[in-house]
């Protein structure tokens, strides 16, 4: 999804739906746990401009403020289970998950405050359009081989391979190992 629309947002053609689904696509990055400083601050530039795009000119005013008020928040706080971060948090996603047609279950929405930067919210920075295709690839890459692009029996072959192949060499190597047992034990005359 990313390397379909990432084309259209970057020449400025992009519809309502390219910038969801880049949210989308931001969003799932953005709940890695292995993110690095700048690899965060690209897709927080990111996933605020997308919003600070889809969100209408009369409410953009009240998108930053409330995004500023999250913020200082969050710097505030000492525990995670402070009930007035808990409440501003879920306001904050229960306001911009409709925007991006998140629904309230999907476990992005519970990410998408905590992937939100007041700073250049009205434009993309440089650095983020030089390294969100770079930050993207990193961890959206599916690594394909003829394993999964080969079928067999209708079935991607790594499937057909770990889910009978597998067993049926598992069973097949039971059976040797009772027949090598027993032609041991009658060549040693032992008797079960």
């Amino acid at each position: 999804t990313f390397e379909r629309v990432w084309p259209i947002i970057k020449d400025g053609a992009a519809s309502e739906a390219d910038f969801q689904e880049f949210g989308h696509a931001t969003l799932s990055v953005l709940g890695k746990i292995a993110l690095s400083e700048g690899e965060k601050a690209v897709l927080d530039n990111a996933m605020s401009w997308t919003l600070w795009e889809l969100t209408d000119e009369s409410e953009r005013s009240t998108l930053i403020a409330n995004i500023r008020n999250f913020e200082k928040l969050k710097a505030e706080i000492t525990e995670l289970s402070d009930p007035t971060y808990i409440s501003s948090k879920k306001e904050l996603s229960d306001q911009l998950s409709p925007i991006l047609k998140i629904s309230n279950l999907d476990v992005r929405s519970k990410i998408l405050p905590l992937g939100l930067a007041s700073a250049d919210i009205e434009k993309l920075s440089e650095v983020t359009v030089i390294n969100i295709p770079v930050v993207m690839k990193k961890y959206l890459v599916h690594n394909q081989s003829f394993l999964t692009d080969y079928k067999f029996i209708g079935f991607p072959f790594h499937y057909f391979y770990t889910a009978i192949f597998l067993l049926i060499l598992f069973v097949g190597l039971c059976w040797l190992y009772c027949v090598k047992t027993d032609q041991i034990n009658a060549k040693l005359e032992i008797i079960d």
